[in-house]
């Protein structure tokens, strides 16, 4: 079985690699190729954040017993920033 440290690494390499495939697109002029990316790339953030939100952090406080965790309060942020960049109502499930 794999631990949620090992599941969510796996998954943040695959936004690493969505993000990659969009600049190498942007680098040989592929336009087309850029915006599947790069929405890849979006998507793909979007859940990462998701789950980081939903099962790493809450995994993280209750075996700690920090319920106001450095981490948590850096996904808030980063939330914070998505909601602004992507016009997203904000959210009623903050954890700050």
């Amino acid at each position: 079985m794999n631990s949620i440290s090992t599941y969510m690494m796996r998954d943040h390499k695959a936004c690493d690699e969505h993000f990659a495939q969009a600049e190498d697109a942007v680098a040989a002029g592929d336009w087309a190729r850029v915006t599947s990316s790069f929405a890849a790339f979006v998507d793909a953030l979007g859940r990462h954040f998701e789950l980081e939100e939903q099962i790493l952090f809450p995994a993280f406080e209750d075996r700690t017993g920090m319920m106001t965790c450095v981490p948590c309060l850096r996904i808030c942020s980063a939330q914070r920033w998505w909601e602004r960049s992507s016009n997203i109502p904000a959210s009623p499930k903050r954890c700050c």
